[in-house]
């Protein structure tokens, strides 16, 4: 007789997939310096060395608000995965950079959030049958879902 097991196995919390982000940023600096990434680097400030454009407030406000919010949505059935966060993540630190910063602001996550989630999230199918994109799902939760400023 053939027995059936289900194991189910927990997401990663918060703050862990941060550390991950900020451990892959370090190893991808490290491999992918050219001359573009100098440039970068160059306008970016002392902290770039570092890696140090990301606040932890924002990270772990962006993964356990937003992306979290993305999964828990009742028009999405698929929401955003920790590796949409890290590249929304990655995709505010190269603004902050290219805007001679050495920080990530909240304003950088929310203005990014359509264009790096939107294509990644999968609408249920009473949301595809009223007509709402991916991109109105992401636009409303910006506008609701509180990112705090990074010094917090």
């Amino acid at each position: 007789m053939a027995r059936l097991q289900r194991i189910q196995f927990g997401g990663q919390r918060a703050g862990g997939r941060c550390d991950v982000a900020r451990a892959g940023d370090r190893a991808a600096d490290d491999e992918q310096v050219g001359a573009v990434g100098e440039r970068l680097r160059d306008h970016a400030g002392p902290g770039a060395e570092k890696g140090e454009h990301g606040s932890p407030a924002v990270c772990r406000a962006t993964d356990a608000r937003l992306a979290a919010a993305t999964r828990d949505h009742h028009d999405l059935r698929l929401g955003a995965s920790p590796r949409a966060t890290l590249h929304l993540l990655r995709a505010a630190k190269a603004t902050a950079a290219l805007d001679g910063r050495d920080h990530v602001l909240p304003d950088d996550v929310q203005q990014l959030a359509v264009p790096v989630l939107a294509h990644r999230l999968l609408l249920s199918t009473d949301a595809q049958i009223a007509g709402r994109t991916p991109a109105q799902v992401v636009e409303e939760l910006v506008r609701t879902v509180r990112v705090p400023p990074a010094g917090m």
